[in-house]
């Protein structure tokens, strides 16, 4: 069965384009996607199966571009803490970290994970997360240096150690649908 959803407007189309297309899930499809004018470019995703799969495809497309934004911040700050300021890496790691975790959260709550909860819980507990993952990150920083690798190979393994987890986390608990998790 075949469906069509369109909207033009000054709204965030992606949510009204998934709440249109579960209006027609009951007819039955094998696969749905989306598509969206951004920046001057059309970006589309699509999925195989229900409106689950699409929507979990969707939260994957916008947390890569959202992630590399951040973690893009996090090396910027990093590399100018280390090589201009003199800081120990491990202390500019955790500069970074937080710094990067505040372009994360806002790109998280409006993209990733659409949330529209109260912010004071969820940035509160995705700082929470952040932190731990910071200090993982500072950890693995602080044992390549001194191991002698160069600082930057010991945040490349902190970053994929700590992103998974916190992404996780983030999902779980941060940005929460369920009511009680604010």
């Amino acid at each position: 069965m075949c469906g069509i959803v369109g909207y033009v407007g000054a709204r965030s189309a992606q949510e009204l384009l998934l709440a249109g297309l579960a209006q027609l899930e009951y007819r039955g499809y094998d696969s749905a996607g989306i598509s969206l004018l951004q920046e001057g470019e059309i970006a589309s995703v699509r999925a195989v199966g229900n409106l689950g799969n699409l929507r979990s495809a969707v939260e994957r497309a916008a947390g890569a571009g959202e992630g590399a934004v951040a973690t893009a911040a996090h090396y910027a700050l990093l590399v100018l803490a280390v090589e201009a300021g003199h800081w120990p890496a491990w202390l500019a790691s955790g500069a970074g970290a937080v710094f990067g975790a505040q372009v994360a959260w806002l790109g998280n709550r409006a993209l990733t994970f659409a949330h529209r909860g109260p912010l004071g819980s969820s940035w509160w507990r995705f700082q929470i997360a952040a932190a731990l993952g910071a200090a993982v990150g500072m950890a693995i920083v602080a044992t390549t240096v001194a191991l002698g690798a160069h600082y930057l190979v010991g945040q490349v393994i902190a970053t994929v150690a700590v992103m998974l987890g916190t992404y996780m986390l983030n999902a779980r608990w941060a940005f929460s649908a369920r009511p009680d998790r604010g």
